[in-house]
């Protein structure tokens, strides 16, 4: 467990952590500390990423394998095999720089897609999650999309300043963060799309456009059987004690009582 590292007694990252150690995934070092404000390399979080994804038996590692004279061949190997970093990056030299956590964010979206997950994000959510990160114009433009991707699913955040800091070397703490989210999806909290006004000419764009799940759980049956037209949005089978709403041209709805 954690309390084993002397220096995670009180660290923000301590539950993040511990479920990792347990599982094989991470450790610490033989001093008994973990070191979570430590910077990690490349090679270290490709290792992360690839036993996690082991660890939910949806790849299988051979480390066994003599690819050369660099102990993380292997690994870099499996990570080209999975499209989790660039086919152009193959200097073993370069694995061991320091990771950046927009790199970071980019390798768990795609270790988070070889899991058969959609990571597909609608214009409106992208637009939204764009202006939530403070220095954006800072992402390097081969990992924007990724980047947007894992701050709206939430397996990375920003800092309270606003910024997302994607050049900046992510830490061993940091790294836990995602891995565990990538491994448990109850501790994320993604970024919800705003809902457009009720009586918008674009809410019935956006009730058609929600899954059946969705539709089945939150909408009731008026909703589903509506029509916008010439400004004026119709319940064709409500029983919320109002007809027909009349929308102004600043989309207020006036509710004119049945």
């Amino acid at each position: 467990e954690n309390t084993t590292f002397t220096d995670m007694t009180t660290h923000w990252s301590k539950a993040y952590v511990s479920p990792l150690t347990e599982k094989g995934i991470i450790s610490g070092y033989g001093d008994k500390t973990f070191k979570a404000d430590n910077t990690l390399k490349r090679i270290e979080f490709i290792v992360l990423a690839l036993k996690a994804l082991e660890s939910e038996q949806v790849i299988t590692l051979d480390t066994s394998i003599s690819t050369g004279d660099y102990w993380g061949m292997p690994y870099m190997t499996k990570a080209h095999d999975l499209k989790l970093i660039d086919s152009d990056l193959t200097d073993a030299k370069a694995f061991e720089a320091n990771i950046t956590r927009e790199e970071m964010a980019s390798i768990i979206i795609k270790a988070y897609e070889v899991m058969g997950a959609d990571t597909t994000l609608s214009d409106n959510l992208t637009a939204k999650t764009q202006s939530m990160i403070g220095d954006l114009m800072n992402v390097s433009l081969a990992y924007k999309s990724e980047v947007t991707k894992a701050y709206a699913l939430n397996f990375i955040a920003g800092y309270g300043d606003g910024s997302f800091n994607p050049l900046g070397s992510a830490t061993r703490g940091e790294a836990s963060v995602v891995i565990s989210k990538l491994l448990d999806d109850t501790l994320r909290t993604p970024v919800v799309e705003d809902k457009p006004i009720e009586a918008d000419a674009s809410w019935m764009d956006w009730v058609q456009n929600q899954s059946d799940e969705y539709k089945e759980n939150n909408l009731v049956y008026e909703h589903l059987n509506s029509t916008f037209e010439d400004g004026v949005f119709t319940i064709m089978d409500g029983n919320s004690g109002y007809g027909d709403l009349v929308v102004s041209d600043d989309y207020t709805p006036n509710l004119t009582a049945r």
